[in-house]
């Protein structure tokens, strides 16, 4: 009898011990303290002038952007649909060194000139830089946003050809970056996007490109900055490289992320209207693009000039009219008027098939 009581007793002793685990572990369970911790640190990841943002980091699950869609380039995505064209335009192609004409609708290639052949890219390097943004600010729990403060570096404001002029003391949201570039080609932007990228490498961000690159096919690019402008050597300089057949492709992602071609259709902006500090007075944005809002050649809405002397003037256009998506790349043209007379006759011939 005492046995049986004992047991009893022990019995219920367990059952107490455990109840009293589960309670324990619940609560731990539901508990926020360590995903406030988590949210705080990435917060100040991204707020902070010191570059510590790393999209790379875990974080808790609050964006509901799935990301963007695998991108891949291979042989024979592009079908060959070569048509004949006029002879004044034949002609007229003599006057660029490559180029391409793609209708994306159908995913056909209307015309081609050396298009698998690298080249020199200038500013169409902008492209990548503006897609690797969009890849981290897209990625499924990324603490970037286009409100997420830039704070100026040193680097950045020292950087030539179209910029901003930045000054060292000023700090711009990444939508500021992100128009600078796309509208007016800033060079001193595309460094600092890039640089805060990658926690203030731009070393380190043009190993990105080069990494994204090889992921999506691309394998004709070769990035050396993440602006386009020429490297300067000893004895010559570097430019960074591209193909237009690739340059194409890498266009018609762009295409697809409204945040892009929002900036890359718009002819002029500013920035700097709102400034507190009356030493940053607001700065007028014109696009390079021309064939933008140009009536002889509807639908144009990007997407990146280029010109250096080892490129020439270059330019990846990206047409919308009547339901049909284009793009035309011609690259290694003597004058952007040349440059943009061809592909405005180009666009309007592909459209006419």
């Amino acid at each position: 009898m005492k046995l049986k009581v004992l047991g009893i007793v022990i019995l219920v002793v367990v059952l107490v011990h455990a109840l009293f685990a589960f309670i324990l572990m619940r609560h731990g369970n539901e508990g926020g303290g360590e995903e406030t911790v988590v949210e705080k640190d990435l917060e100040n990841n991204v707020e902070t002038p010191d570059f510590q943002y790393d999209n790379n980091a875990e974080t808790p699950a609050v964006a509901e952007d799935a990301g963007l869609p695998e991108a891949h380039y291979y042989d024979g995505y592009y079908e060959m649909a070569l048509a004949e064209m006029p002879a004044k335009l034949s002609q007229e192609i003599n006057k660029c060194k490559s180029g391409i004409c793609v209708d994306l609708t159908n995913k056909k290639v209307l015309w081609a000139k050396n298009e698998k052949t690298p080249g020199c890219i200038a500013s169409m390097t902008k492209m990548m830089t503006v897609y690797l943004l969009m890849k981290d600010l897209k990625k499924p729990g990324s603490q970037l946003t286009l409100e997420t403060q830039v704070p100026a570096t040193a680097e950045a404001c020292k950087t030539g050809g179209h910029q901003i002029y930045m000054d060292p003391k000023e700090t711009f949201t990444m939508e500021e970056l992100l128009k600078c570039v796309l509208i007016r080609s800033a060079n001193d932007c595309a460094l600092l996007m890039g640089q805060f990228l990658a926690g203030g490498s731009e070393a380190a961000f043009v190993e990105r490109m080069m990494n994204e690159s090889k992921e999506m096919g691309l394998n004709n690019f070769v990035f050396h900055n993440a602006h386009g402008l020429p490297v300067k050597l000893a004895k010559g300089r570097l430019e960074n490289m591209g193909a237009p057949i690739e340059l194409a492709f890498l266009a018609e992602q762009l295409m697809d992320i409204p945040e892009v071609v929002k900036w890359s259709s718009t002819k002029h902006d500013c920035i700097r209207e709102n400034s507190p500090n009356p030493k940053f007075k607001k700065f007028d944005l014109d696009s390079t693009n021309t064939l933008l809002g140009n009536p002889s050649c509807p639908g144009v809405n990007g997407m990146k000039t280029g010109m250096t002397d080892g490129a020439g003037f270059c330019v990846t256009t990206t047409c919308e009219r009547d339901g049909r998506r284009m793009v035309v790349v011609a690259m290694g043209c003597s004058s952007g008027k040349e440059r943009d007379n061809l592909v405005r006759q180009i666009l309007n011939w592909a459209y006419s098939k």
